[in-house]
């Protein structure tokens, strides 16, 4: 899990900084801006359905089918969360390190990182709580 983690991060963050330079985007913006509650439950639940979907192809024996569902609600949560829906602590960071439309501040990073740690044990703990169901 470390192994991936640090993947999910390094991934992120050289393609941030790659496509910074393909594109001749700015650099991360030093703006402070505005984080609501509203911006925060917003990355609670992107990150708790997307961990949700996640975990359900792999218990279904369809792992086939996991590319297509991940992407179904990523495009869901970006088209219907005020956040834009980066659902992924690796994505929050490396939106740091880049600029443009999708970076984020350091403040919105702090509120983001959390936020979707707390989606992702949201999700855990509703499939174990099935497990123990079962």
């Amino acid at each position: 899990m470390v192994a991936y983690v640090a993947a999910q991060l390094i991934g992120g963050i050289l393609g941030a900084l790659t496509a910074r330079l393909l594109f001749d985007i700015g650099g991360p913006t030093s703006e402070p801006q505005m984080v609501t509650w509203r911006l925060a439950l917003s990355e609670v639940a992107a990150s708790a359905g997307l961990m949700t979907v996640v975990f359900a192809c792999a218990r279904s024996g369809r792992k086939d089918v996991g590319p297509f569902a991940v992407g179904a609600w990523l495009f869901a949560a970006i088209v219907a969360t005020p956040s834009t829906s980066y659902a992924n602590p690796a994505i929050a960071v490396a939106a740091l390190c880049t600029g443009g439309p999708i970076a984020l501040s350091l403040s919105q990073a702090l509120f983001y990182v959390p936020a979707e740690i707390v989606g992702a044990l949201i999700a855990l703990g509703s499939v174990l709580n099935k497990d123990s169901q079962d």
